[in-house]
């Protein structure tokens, strides 16, 4: 195990960019977006790589200043080599100005980035907020980017997963988002894509019955969510690793191996001792049939 970072962080992701490095971006507590390279396959994360892109800001309205604190980076590399990173804004006073949810650019492979743009937003309260930005890019170019968005849903406990699409490599996005799954009680949260064969896969922590489970929506490429995934349609997989219902299994993460299989990690109380841990398990071409569970954390 590596550490990469001394200050208190949190919610890291990392990539392999195009050129063969490695890309992490992490929520530091001081109110950053941290990105930071390792140009040894992850060995080390040198310092004078760290760039702070995305700051917190502060809002004044009705006299007041809320300062929106930025979270839950998630980073992507286009095919045109276009890196974006999409995050949460939080406001740390509630019910004066919305929750958000931003993104930035980078055209030079990390080394500058572009101011953030929100480009959604959801209620003022933490009930009705925007969450867990995650993007992905189709076969045919089109970026989407997926949100868990709870603000459609004032008067209930509901969330959905919704999602924005862009065909500029991010410049520029649909302005109205579109519903790719929603239960009528549960709550799909969390989503991380990927495309396996002909279909977009989306792994997110849903309620199975008393405690969170990685389930997976899907459906073909070519449709994009022109129907969106609810409780009993066949593109839904509950509890794809069985695990028992009262164990947690929350904060999934999916992505395709070089040889086409699947890997989802999340964390869970579902072991021995009882403690929360961080495992993977390997799925096969098609995202299903998860097993082979391990534990690195």
């Amino acid at each position: 195990m590596v550490k990469i970072t001394d200050e208190c962080a949190g919610y890291s992701r990392v990539i392999k960019l195009q050129d063969g490095t490695h890309m992490a971006a992490y929520e530091a507590c001081n109110g950053t977006i941290v990105i930071r390279r390792s140009r040894d396959g992850g060995v080390t994360w040198p310092k004078p790589e760290e760039k702070r892109i995305v700051p917190t800001y502060n809002v004044q309205k009705n006299g007041q200043t809320v300062v929106m604190r930025p979270a839950m980076p998630f980073i992507c590399q286009l095919a045109d080599g276009t890196i974006l990173c999409a995050n949460n804004f939080c406001p740390q006073t509630p019910g004066i100005v919305p929750y958000s949810i931003a993104m930035c650019r980078s055209e030079d492979n990390g080394k500058t980035w572009t101011e953030r743009e929100i480009l959604y937003e959801g209620g003022t309260v933490f009930e009705d907020g925007c969450w867990e930005p995650a993007i992905l890019q189709l076969p045919d170019g089109e970026v989407h980017l997926y949100i868990a968005n709870e603000a459609p849903y004032t008067t209930s406990n509901k969330q959905e997963i919704s999602f924005f699409t862009s065909n500029d490599s991010g410049k520029t996005w649909t302005k109205d988002f579109k519903t790719a799954s929603i239960r009528s009680t549960g709550r799909d949260g969390m989503p991380c894509p990927c495309i396996f064969e002909d279909e977009i896969v989306i792994v997110v922590e849903d309620i199975f019955h008393v405690e969170l489970k990685p389930t997976t929506v899907r459906c073909k490429v070519a449709d994009k969510w022109n129907i969106p995934v609810t409780d009993n349609s066949p593109g839904r997989d509950y509890n794809i690793l069985n695990i028992p219902t009262d164990k947690y299994a929350g904060a999934p993460y999916l992505i395709k191996l070089p040889s086409g299989e699947a890997m989802v990690s999340y964390q869970t109380n579902d072991n021995a001792e009882g403690i929360i841990s961080m495992d993977v398990a390997i799925g096969d071409r098609n995202a299903r049939n998860f097993g082979k569970r391990t534990q690195p954390f």
